[in-house]
């Protein structure tokens, strides 16, 4: 009877120390995975520094209440399936750039054209198309055919931005800059005659023209002065999602689900 005891009791400290076994692998497993993948993998959220002034209607940033627009919705519609969320990090202007590349966001919206050093981050493939046309007063409307339409007038312009068309034109004095730190205020000036013309982005500036009740004072050309395609850029240390996330790209592309998108925030 004793013999039979010892036999099972061994049997029973043979199976537990398998089963610890097992348990002591299978965490340090999990543990090696957990530490092999980048922070925004462990943590499943992908960070977007966006203006602190948004952009709409691409994108909306008020105090207060979450950030919202086209841009937030076309990437969680893209990263959704691998799991992510969207979190935004109100940023200024200039310091974008910088927050990405030092990692303390992921992603940030942009044209290659737009990027101090391009080189330093990974861009996707383009998921819109932006037009600057010359904003002008109806009293007085320009036409632009070419940058020399232009020629001696004083121009609205973003602080900080490059326009790749006529900064050679600025340069030679062929026409002055007149620079403002957000959309509205180059709109405004140019409203009360600080300026000639305006160079914005035709959906942003249309939008806050017919939402602050200018539309019988300033309209824009039909001819665009340039274009950009806007993508996101990313830190360097999603080199290896971009694959999947350009799929997922253009999966939403071919179904319609990013017309729908654009649809909803901009109104024909």
């Amino acid at each position: 009877m004793n013999s039979i005891v010892g036999v099972v009791n061994f049997a029973r400290e043979r199976l537990t120390f398998q089963s610890d076994i097992h348990t002591y692998f299978r965490a340090m497993l999990l543990l090696h995975i957990a530490f092999s993948m980048p922070v925004a993998f462990a943590d499943k959220i992908i960070r977007i520094s966006v203006p602190s002034d948004g952009l709409p209607p691409l994108l909306f940033v008020e105090p207060g209440q979450d950030t919202y627009g086209l841009i937030i919705d076309v990437l969680q519609e893209i990263v959704k399936n691998s799991g992510y969320i969207v979190q935004a990090v109100a940023t200024p202007e200039k310091r974008i750039e910088s927050v990405v590349h030092n990692q303390t966001a992921d992603v940030a919206y942009r044209a290659i054209e737009w990027a101090v050093q391009p080189e330093r981050f990974v861009f996707t493939d383009s998921f819109f198309r932006v037009r600057d046309v010359v904003f002008s007063n109806t009293l007085a409307p320009v036409v632009y055919e070419n940058p020399m339409s232009l020629e001696g007038k004083v121009v609205g312009t973003h602080l900080g931005y490059f326009y790749k068309s006529l900064d050679t034109f600025f340069q030679h004095g062929y026409m002055k800059r007149e620079d403002a730190p957000t959309e509205k205020t180059i709109l405004a000036k140019l409203l009360i005659g600080r300026s000639d013309v305006a160079i914005l982005n035709e959906i942003t500036g249309s939008w806050i023209i017919k939402t602050q009740g200018w539309a019988d004072h300033l309209g824009h050309s039909n001819k665009e002065v340039d274009s950009y395609d806007l993508r996101f850029m990313f830190s360097k240390k999603w080199k290896k999602y971009m694959p999947r996330f350009n799929q997922e790209l253009t999966r939403i592309k071919r179904n319609g689900r990013l017309a729908k998108l654009i649809a909803h925030y901009i109104k024909k």
